[in-house]
């Protein structure tokens, strides 16, 4: 980590400055690991940044605002200065993202960095793994930093399997479960563009890519075929986001959890694992137990193993809910 001098660049207000400087020391094992390339600087109200989550991928930095809180340029020109950074690049986070036209999203989202040079695209490394990033690509850059320690367990856990990843993205997860060495790993998504970016990031780690490890289509229309063609996985992921609109449907987490986990559980293999993932705050801890009972009413299972956001780069504010539910069941 880079430590502030007489040259460095610091909020005009000393508060600021000095909650700056006890964020970054918090990850300061982060920033001197060079395995890991990419976390969080700055949790909103927990590092005292009420509105703002500031995030390090490699040599570019993405500040994340919420409930319409105007950038702190001078608290992120202190940022870039202190890590050294190339570039800072704003996002306006709205309250649902699933129905913006491309004309919105950019400009929540420039495509141009609000400080330093662009980069259209860098490489990170997480638990040596290389992830593709793309700044100035929109709301979502190509890898969310939360769920890091869910990658590692996937990896460590699906040697030989055959693994179903639903909701891909950039398809981590399943590179994470290659890397794992799986038998295989089927990576699927409503974007075809997205799962190009996941047959980057194969390539990015020396990994195979065949095209029937990608496909393209609805996730709860796959799921079905899958049941009916019985077609089963030992290790079966779903990773939803919060809110989606399809040609075919509509999910909320909060009210359609419970059918996707149902639909999931009857692709995974007698003896196989379904890990669920909620990343929505308005979806209580309580919630997400009582969808993970209804979507397993006929099935036996045991939660061997639950997760939150990383403590070290995410923290949270004593007496508050975490916002990212993780289960890990044996079905």
């Amino acid at each position: 980590m880079t430590r502030a001098t007489s040259r460095t660049v610091q909020p005009a207000d000393t508060v600021k400055s000095d909650l700056l400087a006890r964020s970054l020391e918090r990850r300061a094992t982060l920033a001197q690991n060079p395995e890991h390339t990419a976390y969080r600087l700055i949790n909103r109200e927990a590092d005292g940044f009420p509105g703002l989550a500031l995030d390090r991928f490699g040599p570019v930095l993405v500040a994340n605002l919420y409930d319409g809180r105007p950038a702190p340029l001078d608290v992120l020109a202190a940022a870039q200065s202190w890590t050294g950074a190339e570039a800072v690049y704003v996002k306006e986070r709205p309250a649902q993202a699933s129905r913006l036209s491309a004309a919105q999203r950019e400009k929540l989202a420039p495509p141009t960095p609000a400080l330093g040079l662009a980069r259209t695209e860098i490489d990170v490394h997480e638990n040596g793994a290389t992830y593709e990033i793309r700044p100035g690509a929109g709301l979502s850059v190509g890898l969310f930093l939360d769920m890091r320690e869910v990658r590692a367990a996937v990896r460590a856990r699906t040697q030989g399997a055959r693994v179903l990843n639903c909701f891909a993205y950039t398809c981590a997860f399943g590179v994470a479960a290659t890397l794992g060495g799986a038998a295989e790993a089927v990576n699927v998504d409503v974007s075809q563009s997205v799962l190009g970016w996941g047959q980057r990031n194969y390539a990015r780690n020396g990994l195979e890519t065949r095209r029937e490890d990608f496909v393209f289509g609805d996730v709860f229309d796959w799921l079905v075929r899958f049941a009916r063609r019985g077609r089963q996985f030992d290790f079966v992921i779903v990773d939803p986001p919060p809110y989606a609109t399809t040609r075919h449907s509509r999910f909320s987490i909060t009210r359609d959890l419970a059918g996707l986990i149902a639909k999931a559980a009857a692709c995974v293999a007698p003896g196989g694992r379904l890990l669920v993932c909620a990343n929505a705050a308005e979806l209580s801890s309580a919630a997400f137990t009582q969808a993970l009972r209804e979507g397993l009413p006929e099935r036996r299972h045991v939660v061997s193993q639950r997760w939150n956001e990383p403590e070290l780069d995410f923290p949270r504010r004593p007496g508050t809910q975490p916002y990212l539910k993780v289960a890990l069941l044996s079905l």
